[in-house]
């Protein structure tokens, strides 16, 4: 009744995970590795292609990868590294049915990874030390679609409350990186 064709729906939703692990020498050094890879897509409503099709976000894929070793360098010494890698891209990442598909942003983050190195010490059956160093990093590049100029701008109809023509965030690249430093000393009293 209020002239909507066709509403907001799923259309396709997968993960697949893969993961191993174990010693690589007996009661000295183990490893995990894990990756992940998924993929939805959501049709909006009431929005179409040019070709009659509804229109979808286009399909945000995002794989990850992790991976840790951990050596047993002493009795009472442990020293692990762990990394996590993960990227993402969304073609259509602010799209709704007030958006036409050209003016949707589309979001790549092309860079994503954390690493941390820490090692444990067991001092004594009361005493733990421990020490850990991480980095991590991202990019984002928000961006307008690939046949949107880069001088386009954004056109809203009053009427109907639909933006066109090109997205209303301008594009911008975002890279942010961080550093933490960890060092506990815990002393068991009991």
């Amino acid at each position: 009744a209020q002239g909507i064709t066709a509403v907001n729906k799923l259309d396709f939703n997968w993960d697949h995970n893969f993961a191993a692990g174990g010693p690589i020498k007996q009661n000295k050094i183990w490893y995990f590795s894990a990756f992940e890879l998924s993929q939805f897509n959501i049709l909006v409503a009431n929005v179409y292609f040019k070709d009659g099709r509804q229109a979808d976000t286009g399909g945000h894929i995002k794989p990850n990868g992790t991976a840790r070793i951990t050596s047993q360098l002493s009795a009472k010494d442990k020293m692990s590294f762990a990394y996590n890698n993960t990227t993402s891209l969304t073609d259509r990442y602010d799209f709704s049915a007030t958006t036409t598909p050209e003016a949707g942003l589309r979001v790549n983050s092309p860079l994503n990874y954390s690493g941390i190195l820490k090692w444990t010490r067991t001092a004594t059956s009361r005493l733990l030390l421990e020490f850990g160093q991480s980095v991590a990093a991202s990019t984002y590049h928000w961006e307008y679609q690939p046949d949107v100029g880069i001088f386009e701008v954004p056109k809203r109809n009053q009427t109907t409350g639909v933006t066109s023509n090109a997205s209303s965030t301008a594009p911008v690249e975002n890279f942010n990186n961080s550093y933490n430093t960890l060092a506990n000393i815990s002393y068991v009293t009991g």
